[in-house]
């Protein structure tokens, strides 16, 4: 059982990280521990803060400014988010509603003012397990992955934006994670 599990998540991670061409050595203690993270309930809220805690610690190395939450942004994350876990997708489109991209939701669900080039929209489909065989909590993976994408790295690391919201969730227990950030 084991090595299946070690294959899928191998597997996850060269997804992730195809660009990176890492071997990942796993001791019966490391998958130990990995099976026990594995089995304990997220807490999307809990993630969501410690996300934005870890991007604006990231944003201060910078000497950029740290971003605060928006509770109206949130609106068009959860909007979205739910829309991609309900259709099983991760996409910045949704063709079939009138919210065809981030800044038409944002537009239409709050009262935020966006247009392209103002806003920017990350988006990842995340397995848990992945970021704990690579020893890191699901937000510090979240962030990795979007530190580690160039067009990602330069929407966390806008320096005229000022504010953000995260919406994270989930289809089941053992599926993949979708996660939705805007950036304002």
């Amino acid at each position: 059982m084991k090595k299946l599990l070690l294959f899928v998540c191998l597997s996850i991670t060269s997804i992730a990280f195809n660009q990176n061409k890492t071997t990942i050595k796993l001791t019966d203690s490391d998958w130990d521990r990995v099976i026990k993270l594995s089995a304990q309930p997220l807490d999307f809220n809990l993630i969501e803060l410690e996300f934005i805690q870890l991007l604006n610690e990231y944003r201060n190395q910078l000497n950029l400014t740290s971003l605060s939450f928006d509770p109206e942004l949130k609106k068009a994350t959860d909007f979205h988010v739910n829309y991609m876990t309900i259709h099983d997708t991760i996409s910045h489109k949704q063709p079939d509603l009138e919210y065809a991209n981030y800044y038409d939701r944002i537009r239409n669900l709050t009262n935020v003012l966006s247009k392209p080039g103002i806003s920017g929209e990350c988006l990842s489909q995340t397995d848990p397990v992945t970021a704990y065989i690579l020893n890191k909590s699901v937000a510090a993976f979240i962030l990795y992955v979007w530190q580690t994408s160039p067009g990602h790295n330069k929407i966390i690391t806008r320096n005229t934006a000022t504010k953000l919201s995260i919406s994270i969730n989930r289809v089941g227990k053992n599926s993949w994670m979708y996660v939705c950030l805007l950036v304002n």
